[in-house]
């Protein structure tokens, strides 16, 4: 599912989100209805992607533009509504259901 994200100014930059069940590595994309933070640029499924990187808190996660790599940083605050969005959907993380919906 999509979640509305905060995404602070820093370096490296911190998204936060409270619960938001990500691991590191997991890829995931951007979106926003103004403009990104400067350092990240809007994406999709298949284009522009990010991956969570270490150390991740149940609460917030920095982002890299590649497995392993360094975290991206922040240089602006940006404006408008950021999304962040799942690239893959991995289920085997999950046991017989998604977000409280049973899976058969």
């Amino acid at each position: 599912p999509s979640m509305v994200v905060d995404i602070k100014q820093s370096s490296p930059g911190i998204v936060s989100l409270k619960g938001h069940g990500l691991e590191a590595n997991d890829k995931v994309y951007l979106t926003t209805t103004g403009t990104l933070p400067a350092g990240l640029n809007a994406g999709t499924p298949t284009s522009n992607f990010y991956y969570v990187k270490a150390p991740v808190t149940p609460d917030s996660f920095r982002l890299s533009e590649t497995i392993g790599g360094a975290a991206v940083n922040t240089t602006s605050a940006g404006s408008g509504v950021h999304t962040l969005h799942p690239a893959l959907f991995r289920t085997n993380r999950f046991d017989q259901s998604v977000n409280g919906v049973a899976l058969n």
